[in-house]
C-alpha cells in the first residue's frame, strides 16, 4: 500500500508529534508499505530528501516556537504526490499539510485520515491578549 503521511511538524524538530510519525512511518516500512512524508521546510526552499517532501514555509513563532505556515498549494512537489496516486492519505497536523492533504486526497481519490494531536484548548493564551478571553 502506498501512504502519505503529512505534518507542518518533522524531524529535526523534537516533539511528540514528530516521535508518532517517525515510529507509525518505521512500522508502516516495517510491514512492507511505501510510505512518504510531506512536511515544512525550515526555511522558505522546497526540496525532496529520500522519501520526504520539504515544502518552503515561513516563520509562525510568534504564534507557537518553531511553527511554520505554507501558503503553497502549486507546486512540482504537490503535483509528484499527487501522480504517485497514494492509496492512503494520513494527516497529523491541521494547519498548512492539512490543506495540501486534502487536495492530494481529494485528486487522487485517496481516504483521508487523521491523528488529532493537539488540545487546542491548552494554546489559545498564544492568539488571546487575556488568559480569560483565550
Amino acid at each position: 500500500m502506498k501512504i502519505l503521511l503529512t505534518s507542518d511538524w518533522y524531524y529535526p524538530v523534537v516533539n511528540g508529534v514528530v516521535r508518532s510519525i517517525l515510529n507509525l512511518k518505521k512500522y508502516l516500512e516495517d510491514k512492507g508499505h511505501e510510505v512518504k512524508v510531506l512536511t515544512l521546510s525550515n526555511s522558505r526552499k522546497t526540496y525532496k530528501e529520500n522519501q520526504i517532501y520539504y515544502i518552503g514555509s515561513l516563520s509562525a513563532g510568534r504564534i507557537y516556537p518553531e511553527a511554520r505556515i505554507s501558503p503553497l498549494l502549486r507546486n512540482r512537489e504537490i503535483l509528484e504526490l499527487i501522480n504517485w496516486k497514494p492509496d492512503l492519505v494520513h494527516s497529523q497536523c491541521e494547519l498548512s499539510t492539512f490543506i495540501m492533504a486534502k487536495k492530494i486526497a481529494r485528486k487522487t481519490n485517496a481516504p483521508l485520515v487523521h491523528t488529532y494531536h493537539t488540545i487546542y484548548e491548552d494554546y489559545t493564551h498564544y492568539l488571546s491578549p487575556s488568559k480569560k478571553v483565550g
